[in-house]
């Protein structure tokens, strides 16, 4: 990714060893990254924003000027008090928990397509229908193209689920193809 001129960080709570067997079940190794961190390289982890932070700076970039991707209720309260433009990503948790928790992420995606827009009050949602050819993580990196992002930080990517592993690494890949 990082060849593509394309800053990327893996900002994760997962050990260091899932982090490694998730890489090289996918082809990937960590050097294919600008910057690869989980809990054990910052002071305290999520919900601390320590990860971020650290990610922000080895990529060279500042964090305002950085987008965190989380699915965690942790991982959201990180990337809000660390000042990237955080989206909730509603895999894990419905919308609704995130602001149960008193949350209120900058962007929230997810397959919320039934979801009545009072649920989420004023907290931006990026609406896509059922029917798509792009993940929704896809078309929340394309929407921060649009607005100007060059640089994006995938938090929580590398969790439990291979597949939703692959995709996002997928992602990144693409995206810096593109430019």
């Amino acid at each position: 990714v990082k060849e593509h001129g394309l800053g990327c960080a893996i900002c994760t709570s997962a050990t260091p060893g899932k982090l490694v067997h998730n890489l090289r079940a996918l082809g990937y190794k960590e050097s294919d990254f600008g910057a690869v961190l989980t809990a054990v390289d910052v002071p305290q982890a999520k919900p601390f924003p320590y990860v971020y932070l650290e990610g922000a700076r080895r990529l060279g970039v500042p964090i305002g000027d950085c987008v965190a991707f989380d699915d965690t209720i942790n991982g959201v309260k990180a990337g809000l008090s660390s000042g990237a433009f955080t989206v909730a990503v509603g895999t894990t948790f419905a919308a609704e928990d995130f602001l149960a928790a008193g949350l209120k992420p900058d962007g929230v995606i997810g397959d919320f397509d039934s979801m009545p827009r009072e649920t989420v009050r004023d907290c931006p949602v990026l609406t896509l229908p059922t029917h798509k050819d792009d993940t929704d993580t896809a078309r929340c990196m394309e929407v921060g193209r649009e607005r100007g992002y060059r640089e994006f930080l995938l938090a929580g990517g590398i969790g439990g689920r291979l597949d939703h592993t692959l995709t996002n690494i997928q992602l990144l890949y693409d995206a810096a193809l593109r430019g």
